[in-house]
């Protein structure tokens, strides 16, 4: 106040807040487009990074790298930690095939070389068939007889999983289920009754299927032998 008048000082802040939301929406924008960026990079590099290592799981969990004609992994990545992680892979995949070869090879030189010790036996059995015995020396020859039968069928099973799937042939569903039992059952239940145990075959619908006789009657002949050996009554 002066001389009796009131004076009054006015600041106008229109301006002022004007900068200031223009202030506040800078900053927001450059938030916002950091956290963007932040994300984009973060995805650019973890796919970058995550690629190699997914597609060499893919590769591992191939089954085809089993096989020995298989390519290696490692000279299709860089020579870095995803390298060095194939070049692991391609050694140690390299020592599962050398070991299932050799498996492979073990398991068919054997097989082999036991048919003509098994025909040799089979042969004097039947031999042995022809000549006077008593009952207790033909009783000791059926035995003889069985177990040569089920080394021969081992045998036959043996060989056909070395040559694995390279003989198609040999894996041939050629029997049905109840032929299979069939046979089976011809051959245990003898036994099963001479143990005093009861035993039946019964057939419980209707199945269309065709198997491999060799390898189904391998199980049925382990899950009967199983059963004659601890069932005691």
């Amino acid at each position: 106040e002066i001389n009796g008048k009131r004076y009054l000082l006015v600041q106008e802040q229109h301006e002022f807040e004007a900068r200031e939301q223009v202030l506040f929406n800078v900053v927001l924008a450059g938030f916002i487009f950091a956290v963007l960026g932040a994300w984009g990079l973060g995805w650019i590099t973890a796919r970058r990074v995550m690629a190699p290592v997914s597609r060499l799981a893919q590769q591992v969990r191939h089954r085809g790298q089993q096989d020995p004609l298989a390519p290696p992994l490692a000279p299709e990545y860089p020579d870095d930690e995803v390298g060095q992680l194939a070049a692991a892979f391609d050694s140690t995949l390299g020592q599962l095939r050398h070991s299932l070869e050799r498996e492979r090879l073990f398991t068919s030189d054997v097989s082999h070389e036991l048919r003509t010790p098994l025909m040799i036996i089979s042969t004097s059995c039947e031999l042995l068939e022809q000549a006077p015995l008593g009952p207790r020396q033909r009783e000791q020859l059926k035995r003889i007889d069985r177990a040569s039968e089920e080394m021969r069928d081992l045998v036959q099973t043996f060989l056909q999983l070395a040559r694995g799937k390279s003989k198609e042939t040999d894996f041939a569903a050629t029997a049905s289920l109840a032929q299979v039992a069939e046979q089976q059952c011809s051959r245990w239940s003898a036994l099963l009754q001479e143990k005093g145990l009861d035993f039946q075959r019964l057939r419980e619908g209707q199945d269309t299927g065709r198997y491999n006789p060799t390898l189904l009657g391998t199980v049925m002949a382990n899950l009967l032998r199983n059963a004659l050996h601890y069932t005691e009554r």
